[in-house]
């Protein structure tokens, strides 16, 4: 990782940025390397590096640290110049922030599923689900797997980091009820109750869950704790087999919010229900969405 350090800076050197503007783009690079490797569980090099990454930090800048519009795309202007420079290092083949847009200065609320779009996903689920059946031993028991993690993504609004961290003994179902400790940022823990959509899911992968060492709830194949790409990967696939492009377990999260607002569910109780430390940052789940704001203007043409 420090010969890319050693690398890229010697390159914008060579293209004559200033050094200011050199030393800010390192600065972005490095804290963007810290935050991939804690949630993708691998050190950063160009090949591993996609858009859902750049799309996930940008959101983590500007809804949990709360950066400003400005610093947010100054930070995406240092990772897009170390792009094109593995793109020019013939490192990549093409570049994965070619489509990253920076932040407006206008605040609109964060991407979530429209109606249409959690009908969409809920249907290819069952659909899924019912084909699964008729699958191979092997094929049906990760099938049922991916399903059940978009599932638990949509009902409980967990981070992926707090999904990946669940354990056995972190779950409980009865009959009626289930709950779900989770380990969220900051050391913060909460207490989550489970919809009975939910625990349904969630009962069927326990019973056909593989008997290994590991207490991570969702495991991979090699009976291990499932890696946050592994969870992103396998969301986009379901999304796209819904139609809905470029779904993400933040976006998952942002819709199971975003149906408590509907729903007026009161915001501090939606703060709880998510993890967050401030009523502040669950505000953004009652601002117009661009879809709501296109829909207004819309309005205003005659008939």
């Amino acid at each position: 990782m420090q010969t890319d350090f050693d690398s890229f800076e010697q390159w914008l050197t060579h293209h004559d940025y200033a050094d200011l503007t050199t030393q800010s783009y390192l600065g972005s690079l490095k804290l963007f390397a810290t935050w991939f490797e804690k949630e993708n569980g691998e050190v950063l090099s160009p090949s591993g590096l996609t858009p859902s990454d750049l799309r996930d930090y940008r959101e983590h800048l500007s809804r949990e640290l709360h950066r400003a519009p400005a610093t947010v795309n100054r930070h995406l202007a240092g990772l897009s110049t170390y792009c094109r420079w593995a793109v020019e290092k013939h490192l990549i083949e093409s570049d994965p922030s070619a489509n990253i847009h920076g932040l407006s200065k206008t605040r609109l609320a964060p991407h979530w599923l429209e109606c249409k779009q959690r009908f969409a996903l809920q249907r290819v689920i069952e659909r899924e689900w019912q084909q699964s059946l008729q699958m191979s031993i092997r094929r049906s028991l990760w099938k049922r797997r991916d399903l059940c993690i978009v599932m638990s993504l949509l009902h409980l609004g967990l981070r992926v980091a707090e999904l990946t961290g669940i354990t056995l003994p972190d779950l409980t179902l009865g009959e009626r009820s289930g709950k779900l400790e989770v380990h969220g940022k900051g050391a913060r823990e909460r207490t989550l109750p489970i919809n009975v959509e939910a625990r349904k899911y969630l009962r069927e992968w326990l019973d056909i869950r593989p008997d290994v060492s590991s207490e991570s709830l969702f495991i991979s194949q090699l009976g291990e704790t499932l890696t946050t790409r592994g969870v992103q990967r396998l969301v986009a696939d379901i999304g796209h087999l819904a139609k809905i492009a470029e779904l993400t377990p933040h976006i998952l999260r942002h819709t199971f919010a975003k149906k408590l607002a509907e729903n007026k569910v009161s915001l501090d109780r939606i703060a709880t229900l998510l993890g967050h430390s401030s009523v502040d940052t669950t505000r953004i789940y009652v601002l117009p969405s661009l879809n709501d704001l296109a829909q207004d203007v819309e309005g205003l043409v005659d008939q």
